[in-house]
This record gives C-alpha cells, sequence and structure tokens, in this order.
C-alpha cells in the first residue's frame, strides 16, 4: 500500500505552500520523510501545478523466504488473520509486513479463503470523515488463543492510534487504550472527537450512557453506538433509539483534512 496518493500530495503542498502546516508535521502524518515533503513543494513552487505521482513508480515486491517462515510460525502459534498478524509478527520480531501480503499467501497454502461479501461493491460507506480525529472506532476482537484485543482507528485516514491486548475484556482495559489514542492524538496537536463503539457493557451502560464519557481523560470525546446493523439497499431500516448522552457532532477541523 503506497502511503501518498495525488489527493494526499494536494493537500501536503497545498497546507505547506498556504503556510498552515510544516513539512515535519505531514510528513509524521503519512509516515514519508520530511525532504518527500520539501521536494513535493518546490515542484509545485517552480511549475504552479500538483505534482501527480506515476502509477509505475514502485515495482512489485515478493515475500522473501525469511518472511514467509515468520508468517507460517506466527499463525501456527495464533492462528489469527492476516490484518491481525500483522500487528502480531510486528510487536513480536519487529517486522512489518503488508497484511494484503500476508492474506495472498495463507490463501496460496489453503490457510484462508477469499471472502464473497468482501468482493462485492458495498452499499454503505463505513467510513466518510473528511476530517482525521472527527472520530474513531474501537470494537474488541477475541483471538482463537483467547486474547481480547481492542484497536482504536481513525474514521478519516483509517489509521491505526493505539491497540491493546488482555486476557479479560472491560471498561479499565478499554481506558488504557484510549489514553494510548489520545497521546497519539496529541503528538499531531489535536484530539479525538467522537468515539464510535458497538453496544456492549465495555462502552455502554444498560440504558444505554456512555461509560467512557465520565473519564477525565475522554473529557473532549463525545461516544455513539452503532446500529444492530447496516442497512442494504431495498431493505426496510429498523427505528434506531439515540442513546442517552449520546451526541451527533460534525467535524470541525480538529485534524487534518484527506
Amino acid at each position: 500500500m503506497t502511503k501518498l496518493s495525488n489527493k494526499r500530495v494536494k493537500f501536503i503542498v497545498k497546507q505547506v505552500s498556504g503556510g498552515k502546516a510544516v513539512p515535519s508535521q505531514l510528513a509524521g502524518l503519512y509516515g514519508v520523510s520530511a525532504r518527500r515533503v520539501q521536494q513535493l513543494v518546490k515542484e509545485y513552487r517552480e511549475t504552479g501545478e500538483v505534482p501527480r505521482l506515476s502509477k509505475n513508480r514502485r515495482p512489485k515486491t515478493f515475500l522473501t523466504e525469511e518472511q514467509k517462515h515468520l508468517i507460517d510460525k506466527a499463525h501456527e502459534e495464533s492462528r489469527l488473520g492476516a490484518r491481525l498478524l500483522r500487528y502480531d509478527i510486528r510487536s513480536k520480531h519487529g517486522v512489518n509486513i503488508p497484511h494484503n501480503k500476508i492474506h495472498a499467501y495463507l490463501k496460496q497454502k489453503g490457510l484462508a479463503e477469499p471472502d464473497e461479501k468482501k468482493q462485492k461493491q458495498r452499499k454503505y460507506c463505513r467510513y466518510e470523515r473528511k476530517h482525521s480525529l472527527s472520530l474513531a472506532h474501537l470494537d474488541w476482537h477475541e483471538a482463537s488463543s483467547g486474547t481480547k484485543v481492542l484497536p482504536v482507528i481513525d474514521d478519516a485516514s483509517r489509521k491505526l492510534l493505539a491497540i491493546g491486548e488482555f486476557s479479560a475484556l472491560g471498561t479499565k482495559n478499554a481506558l488504557k487504550v484510549l489514553k494510548q489514542a489520545i497521546q497519539t492524538a496529541r503528538e499531531y496537536n489535536g484530539f479525538i472527537k467522537e468515539l464510535n463503539s458497538d453496544r456492549g457493557t465495555t462502552f455502554m451502560t444498560a440504558r444505554g450512557k456512555p461509560v467512557l464519557d465520565n473519564h477525565d481523560s475522554n473529557k473532549h470525546c463525545a461516544s455513539t453506538a452503532s446500529n444492530s446493523f447496516h442497512p442494504r439497499e431495498g431493505t426496510p431500516k429498523p427505528m434506531a433509539k439515540q442513546s442517552a448522552g449520546s451526541k451527533n457532532t460534525t467535524s470541525t477541523g480538529t485534524g487534518s483534512k484527506h
């Protein structure tokens, strides 16, 4: 997966040229060097046109034998899917392997199958915020080993803000991960505007009141819960009750626009 796109390049050169950001800030946001940002801005100032990336700029790469061995070993130990295997390998061995390459390798060995539902165009948009940190998703996942995993993902950029592994579910554990996500947001001079979660007891009380809203570490965030299912075209939508204490806040430019 490339770190930059033509849309992101346009945003970078406009922000730096307009004096709204410095190269080091945007370099950290997109995972590129500050020098690369300076090169793009220089070309924009010299030509007056936003630089466009070449589709053939990066050759296709393949897994090495060492990477294949790490995937085999990690999958045998945890039986996780490609997405979580990536984090498992990175945390234990310090090697970052794209999850799509892991998934392709697992399919090749017959350890994974393509999901037909994911091959079709979705009738709804899960990620639709325009500004980073205006909304973050968090949801528990239980691995085959019994480990409880809680990631916090930014809606607009889909950046992983924080992730935690625990032996049990719990609001205290959720707060630990949330504090990590808030600290990550502060590193980009912002804060998380709104949180989205399911209606589990970790996040919501029996009366539908957000649990995380009552803690000092979350004083800037408003929590909302997802509906029971995502309606498709031609499917009647059920009446959804708004959770007590929840807010439908809109993006106000607290983060960077993508």
